[in-house]
């Protein structure tokens, strides 16, 4: 029954329908109010009768003729041909029904992708807007925070005049067993020191946080440091900080506090290392080129495929420190220990351009002598640092005294 109810059994019942409507047409007569079978198809040969008859002048018929014609009855091409024109109309409108329904499906399902293909557009449209705004509100607060910093610390410097009361007490420590008219500081400022020292770590390092993916503004951060003598005069520490990726070219960090800092891939060309505390820092990949290392604590340090062309490694200690693939091209190695260093070759300390060598300690496995440029140094020195030695006999008197 519900197949009957269906799209289908609508059509088979309507055809039934037709079909019983045709055949009761052809065969099914009323006659004097009886059902009679008949022939309406056509197929059956018809009778035509006709009669002639004459008559005398008084009308009475002298004569009587019947002629009878017959009609051959419609054949089944007759019959065909009859059906051939509605049958192809209805064919050709099925067709075009079709045909229209099809196009109108293709339509739609156009209007629909069109559809789904604009929402997904207008979707990427929004995410792209609301990221661009979410990152310009990060890059404003960010600044915002930046700008607060410096002028906090700034503030604080100015207000209680922190940098002149340190460039006091380090030149009083450095003059007072030499000369003990040096007046120390008091101890009011020595505890005025140390708060401010403090604070400023303490706004340093939460900074560097919020900044740790922005190499740029951490840049910013350190070279303020440098600048306002922070780092020279208050000795900041900055252990265990992520400075990765900062440029630091030409900043004065000497005797800065870098132990466990990560600066892989930072820029510190030409930098001032000197006497700096970089033990265990990471400088995996970084450009050293003419960085002052002389009298740092470089032990352990990673320093892995860094360039350290150029660069002054002199007295510092590496101890296991990673040197594999490290660039020692022109450094000079000055009473420094290598003996424990990890990875160095001795394809590193020769070549085209090698190190400077004096007074060494090598690995055993390395058999370069450890004095092997003795005669070279001192010119190196003088032409490095024309600023401590003016002459050549200066920068040889140096060497001597070592």
């Amino acid at each position: 029954m519900k197949r009957l109810l269906g799209r289908k059994g609508r059509w088979t019942l309507a055809g039934a329908a037709i079909a019983a409507i045709v055949l009761g047409y052809a065969f099914v007569g009323i006659e004097n109010g009886r059902l009679k079978l008949v022939d309406r198809t056509g197929f059956r040969e018809d009778e035509e009768i006709s009669r002639t008859v004459e008559r005398n002048q008084g009308g009475q018929i002298v004569k009587s003729t019947e002629t009878t014609k017959i009609q051959s009855g419609k054949t089944l091409w007759d019959f065909l041909s009859l059906l051939g024109v509605p049958l192809a109309l209805a064919v050709l409108g099925f067709w075009l029904q079709q045909l229209q329904q099809k196009q109108a499906n293709e339509a739609a399902a156009r209007e629909r992708k069109q559809a789904e293909e604009a929402a997904k557009l207008q979707q990427k449209q929004a995410e792209e807007t609301a990221e661009r705004e979410r990152k310009q509100a990060d890059e404003a607060a960010k600044e915002e925070a930046l700008q607060a910093y410096s002028d906090r610390i700034s503030t604080l410097l100015i207000d209680r005049n922190i940098i002149a009361i340190a460039v006091r007490q380090n030149k009083a420590a450095d003059d007072l067993p030499n000369n003990p008219s040096v007046e120390p500081i008091t101890d009011e400022q020595k505890e005025l020191i140390n708060a401010a020292k403090d604070v400023i770590q303490a706004r340093t390092l939460s900074i560097l946080r919020r900044l740790e993916k922005d190499s740029t503004r951490k840049t910013n951060v350190i070279r303020f440091l440098a600048e306002t003598e922070i780092v020279s005069e208050l000795k900041l520490g900055l252990s265990g900080t992520n400075l990765s990726g900062t440029d630091l070219s030409r900043t004065n960090l000497s005797g800065i506090n870098l132990r466990y800092t990560d600066l892989s891939y930072a820029k510190l060309y030409y930098a001032n290392l000197s006497n700096a505390n970089l033990f265990n820092a990471n400088l995996l990949g970084a450009h050293l080129l003419g960085a002052d290392f002389s009298g740092a604590d470089i032990h352990a340090v990673n320093l892995k495929d860094a360039d350290l062309l150029t660069a002054d490694l002199s007295f510092g200690n590496l101890g296991p420190a990673n040197l594999s693939n490290t660039n020692l091209s022109g450094a000079i190695i000055l009473k420094t220990d290598l003996s424990e260093a990890q990875y160095l070759t001795q394809e590193q300390l020769e070549g085209e351009y090698p190190p400077y060598l004096y007074k060494i300690k090598l690995p055993p496995h390395i058999t370069i002598d450890p004095n092997r440029d003795c005669k070279e140094i001192s010119q190196v020195l003088k032409d490095r640092y024309p600023e401590r030695f003016k002459t050549l006999e200066e920068a040889q008197k140096y060497i001597d005294s070592l």
